[in-house]
């Protein structure tokens, strides 16, 4: 796929921002080509690893979270 791949860096920009592109950070071109690869793929989630933390991405929910702490999530999109 070609699909650009974002995590939501500004999460006070949750509810009323996510259309402002100032929320968002593309993720490296490494993550984005696997990201989109497993998407492709019809994966239903992906586990990548960034600093030494594992993170994991629901693609039915389009949110990331942490494998350590699940509580600790953001929203991904893909455009």
């Amino acid at each position: 796929g070609t699909g650009t791949w974002y995590f939501m860096s500004d999460l006070r920009k949750m509810k009323v921002g996510s259309d402002d592109p100032k929320a968002w950070t593309k993720y490296t071109p490494k993550m984005n080509t696997q990201l989109e690869t497993a998407y492709s793929k019809g994966f239903k989630q992906y586990t990548m690893k960034f600093k030494d933390v594992e993170y994991i991405v629901k693609f039915s929910s389009m949110m990331q979270f942490r494998k350590d702490d699940k509580s600790l999530q953001r929203p991904v999109k893909r455009e």
